[in-house]
């Protein structure tokens, strides 16, 4: 009896939480079941073109596959910014399906990510939560493998060269590896620099190195 009554406190608890607190798309914000309805995984769908990103590093070979505006863009935002947690299971979809499409050959040892600027104000990587929630879909580790040794600029505020530099020597492998596969998972690629310099740290010690980012984007030419 006391079970029965614990478990209807439960559900009753667990339906108050529905109503007030209602589920929604992750990237329309309407009200449903799902964590994306069926607008936006229609649209989505259409978006979803996987390939490899063209930049100007020859050892960064890193797939990604729909561009960075609309509903990623915002979904994106709302992680970055706004600490919506619910956006990570449909961001790591998109890492998760290019994957099978651009990778399924390839051998992966384990998952890690870009590690993240240090922010008061949050208190997670967006990447890594990405990485870790595509891992598990994966049935693949997680491994956090490079910590920032210094802190640099923001990446968004700068030119193409300017990203080269502000990156140099920023990041440094803080666990034992040698001779694995290893896949990076990051939000958004636009130069490639962030990943490039991580490939050239990791792929001291490690087989291969190649990456996946949830979205793609060109850097905008008047930047100064």
């Amino acid at each position: 009896m006391v079970v029965i009554v614990n478990m209807s406190l439960l559900n009753l608890l667990d339906t108050l939480g529905s109503l007030i607190f209602p589920k929604r798309c992750a990237y329309c914000d309407e009200i449903q079941s799902k964590s994306v309805c069926y607008k936006c995984e229609k649209i989505l769908n259409r978006m979803f073109r996987p390939r490899i990103i063209e930049t100007n590093y020859k050892d960064l070979i890193c797939f990604s596959p729909i561009n960075y505006n609309g509903l990623v863009k915002k979904a994106i935002l709302k992680l970055k910014f706004n600490g919506d947690k619910s956006c990570v299971p449909p961001l790591s979809d998109l890492i998760v399906r290019t994957i099978k499409v651009c990778l399924f050959k390839e051998k992966i040892d384990f998952i890690t990510c870009v590690p993240s600027y240090r922010d008061a104000k949050k208190d997670y990587n967006q990447s890594e939560l990405i990485a870790k929630s595509a891992a598990n879909k994966l049935g693949l580790s997680f491994k956090n493998v490079l910590i920032k040794i210094k802190e640099n600029d923001l990446q968004h505020d700068l030119n193409f060269s300017d990203r080269q530099i502000n990156v140099k020597g920023v990041y440094e492998v803080c666990s034992n590896i040698s001779g694995e596969n290893i896949l990076i998972c990051d939000d958004v690629i636009t130069t490639g620099a962030t990943l490039n310099e991580c490939v050239c740290v990791l792929s001291k010690f490690s087989f291969s190195v190649k990456c996946v980012a949830a979205s793609y984007t060109k850097l905008n030419k008047n930047l100064k």
